[in-house]
């Protein structure tokens, strides 16, 4: 198994050698923060919001649920869950905003600035407190007896073949089934740490945008967010 290495140090990350063969063309980004709040509320970050809103349904409204399905990113995603017969929550979302005038829904603004880049780019994101992690983090493929509680307090099974993230206590999440409940966000989070699965198709370019994008948003709520790490596998 090889320890990630950059210009920044050690990776928070490592891939697991069954992860790099079984899928050789996958990416996995994430970025690390500190110094944040999560118990504050941002008028920049909700006009961003609703500028968001309004553009997804202007380009997207004349859209089917099909004709969505096929436009990159979504497409690689959509493909990805087809294997394990689900359908991409982010389409679901996507369609719900566009067609049904629903708004990406009021959370905690450190979650929110995240579901905010997730409808923009359409990549599936992750965060986890980073004081509930216990590094290093690893991502591999689940075999299909690996469980743990998910993020509404149900517990699940990873499906065999998932993509999924480990650190040293347990299971953080996986694609399918979501993230865990124990290194969830919280009004107390002051560290946290976004992760983006790109399944093939999804390029290096594209989780960067992301993960920058995320960052500005979250720069709107925490004027003074350090960046600890950032870094695409």
């Amino acid at each position: 198994m090889d320890l990630v290495l950059n210009s920044g140090g050690i990776s928070m990350l490592q891939l697991s050698d069954q992860f790099k063969e079984m899928y050789p063309n996958a990416h996995i980004g994430y970025i690390a923060m500190s110094n944040l709040q999560n118990n504050i509320s941002s008028e920049e970050l909700l006009h961003k919001k609703k500028l968001l809103e309004e553009d997804i349904r202007k380009k997207y409204k004349d859209c089917s649920k099909s004709e969505l399905a096929k436009k990159e990113p979504l497409q690689f995603y959509v493909k990805y869950y087809k294997k394990f017969k689900k359908t991409y929550h982010v389409l679901l979302q996507l369609e719900s905003i566009a067609k049904k005038g629903r708004d990406i829904p009021n959370v905690d603004c450190l979650v929110e600035a995240m579901f905010m880049a997730e409808v923009k780019n359409h990549l599936l994101t992750a965060g986890h407190d980073m004081e509930k992690v216990s590094f290093p983090i690893t991502v591999d493929v689940s075999n299909g007896t690996e469980d743990y509680v998910c993020m509404s307090g149900k517990e699940e099974k990873c499906h065999s073949g998932d993509m999924y993230m480990r650190d040293q206590e347990g299971i953080l999440s996986c694609i399918v089934s979501g993230p865990d409940k124990r290194s969830r966000i919280s009004m107390n989070t002051r560290k946290c740490i976004y992760v983006v699965y790109g399944p093939e198709g999804v390029n290096k370019e594209m989780i960067n945008e992301h993960l920058q994008e995320i960052k500005d948003n979250v720069s709107l709520i925490c004027k003074d967010v350090e960046i600890d790490k950032l870094e695409v596998l």
